[in-house]
């Protein structure tokens, strides 16, 4: 099939080189993230509990926290969104920042500005002081997203909201809950089709439930940066052991 654009003096112009290259260049773009979906990190919180240290900025193995999750998400999602507070911002290539539209809202505002800003229909919403967010279980949400509006895990009995998915339209009935002052995460639930994953569905791809792990306190730091040098020496110890295997380069025939 030949691709033709008619110029006004008559002559057509064949464009199917320009058409399969320009086609090529987007499928080697897109193919490469696992998720064509937006992924939003809130990160304005007030950090009380962690004396006020802004905790995307901790260092965790000489890079901000926010750093290593940044460092996944680009790979995973088609777009990388991160939302904070006008005393907290950052300066990441090929992250879109936005700041939370009113202050004193809770993460709810942070979840409708995100939600605004995005170019997806589908958002996986996220907290940047939540280490361990299991692949598997992202592409859960995802999947499931397509048939609702919401798709929110359930663990103990309760909503895990800073673990979820949302539809773009949502905008809406959360912006209706926040004019009326209801700054609870799941106060628009009762007003939309949701989807909750129970613990059973969930333990099926995170057996730990490590991704509702969360760092708020200085002893949570401490603890997760014990358990980097521990994860590194392990990944150390496993290359150098693969490495003994390994054929030796030789200067010639023996």
């Amino acid at each position: 099939m030949a691709w033709q654009v008619l110029y006004p003096s008559g002559q057509l112009f064949d464009i199917s080189v320009f058409v399969f290259c320009a086609v090529h260049l987007i499928i080697k773009v897109y193919l490469k993230k696992v998720f064509m979906a937006s992924c939003i990190i809130l990160a304005g919180g007030r950090n009380l509990r962690m004396n006020g240290l802004c905790k995307a900025n901790l260092l965790v193995d000489s890079r901000p926290l926010i750093a290593h999750k940044l460092e996944l998400f680009l790979r995973w999602f088609a777009e990388v969104i991160v939302v904070c507070n006008s005393k907290n911002r950052y300066d990441y290539p090929e992250v879109k920042i936005v700041i939370d539209e009113h202050e004193g809202c809770g993460p709810l505002m942070g979840l409708y500005t995100g939600l605004k800003a995005s170019s997806y229909d589908i958002n996986f919403v996220t907290a940047c002081d939540m280490p361990f967010i299991n692949k598997t279980l992202v592409e859960m949400l995802v999947t499931k997203a397509q048939m609702y509006e919401a798709v929110v895990p359930v663990v103990g009995g309760l909503w895990e909201p800073m673990v979820a998915v949302y539809q773009k339209h949502l905008t809406a009935p959360i912006h209706e809950n926040i004019e009326k002052g209801r700054y609870k995460m799941t106060s628009f639930f009762d007003q939309i089709k949701v989807y909750g994953i129970d613990e059973e569905q969930l333990r099926h791809v995170d057996p730990e439930l490590k991704s509702f792990v969360n760092i708020n306190t200085p002893n949570d730091l401490v603890q997760f940066r014990r358990m980097c040098v521990l994860e590194k020496t392990k990944s150390n110890l496993k290359q150098t052991s693969c490495n003994k295997f390994m054929p030796q380069e030789r200067g010639g025939y023996e």
